[in-house]
């Protein structure tokens, strides 16, 4: 059980996006994985299980058809690193209710840089 008392309450990253983009899902804390390792250094803990998940954010340009996703693997590990991947919207390679071709990335992206990240992702949103 977690103690919620004394939790951080990092802010939100603001996600950059620019026209025809919108966030869909946004957990992507402005927690660094060295401040998290600062918080405790025990690998179950929950500093790792709340802020650094597989399913941290994602947006999409439907007008493009192309969406972003963003996650931590290993889910919650703390020698994981951030993931990025844009996809293309494909119904013929998705699966049913994902439609989008991710055996394909157009963009595959790898770092356990809180700030790298989000320059990849506005020069991504910026360059579509």
């Amino acid at each position: 059980m977690y103690d919620m008392k004394n939790l951080p309450n990092p802010p939100l990253a603001s996600i950059p996006i620019g026209p025809g983009w919108k966030v869909g899902r946004n957990r992507l804390f402005l927690i660094t994985p060295q401040e998290a390792l600062q918080l405790s250094d025990d690998k179950e803990s929950w500093v790792w299980q709340i802020f650094f998940d597989d399913d941290v954010g994602w947006i999409e340009n439907v007008e493009k058809g192309l969406r972003l996703e963003i996650g931590w693997y290993p889910t919650c590990d703390p020698c994981g690193h951030y993931n990025l991947q844009l996809v293309r919207y494909d119904p013929l390679k998705g699966s049913k209710g994902y439609p989008f071709d991710w055996q394909s990335p157009l963009v595959d992206f790898d770092t356990c840089s809180l700030n790298d990240l989000l320059e990849k992702i506005h020069s991504i949103v910026a360059g579509v």
